[in-house]
């Protein structure tokens, strides 16, 4: 049962910028109970909507249409937003200050997305 509430869903910021896995991802939350916001394919869109919307978590490409997210993630992480990451990549690529998140390995499945989005979302 996802945590999901059909009156208060959480809202997910989606960061993704591959076009046709970000509109898979949204269909897969949007099925699993999350709103979304976004999605967004750059950093600075994502920076942008965490500014002027709420926002209760955050899944975000290592690599963006203008580069890499971790401005973005580490904006999120001041505003005590939780995250992880979801990428093609090796875990190397992730700077130290940022090693600590937690990583979706891509290919992602509908059920790995909502289970590590119930575990952001269950954090202090």
């Amino acid at each position: 049962m996802p945590l999901a509430d059909k009156l208060h869903p959480p809202r997910i910021l989606l960061a993704e910028d591959d076009l046709v896995l970000a509109m898979t991802m949204v269909d897969e939350l949007r099925a699993s109970g999350f709103e979304i916001v976004g999605p967004t394919r750059s950093a600075a869109e994502g920076a942008r909507l965490v500014e002027h919307q709420s926002v209760d978590a955050a899944l975000l490409d290592l690599r963006l249409k203008d580069g890499p997210c971790f401005g973005l993630a580490r904006a999120l992480r001041i505003r005590g937003i939780p995250f992880a990451f979801v990428t093609g990549e090796t875990r190397e690529a992730i700077p130290e200050d940022l090693a600590d998140v937690d990583v979706l390995d891509k290919p992602v499945t509908a059920v790995t997305i909502s289970t590590m989005l119930e575990k952001l979302l269950q954090e202090p």
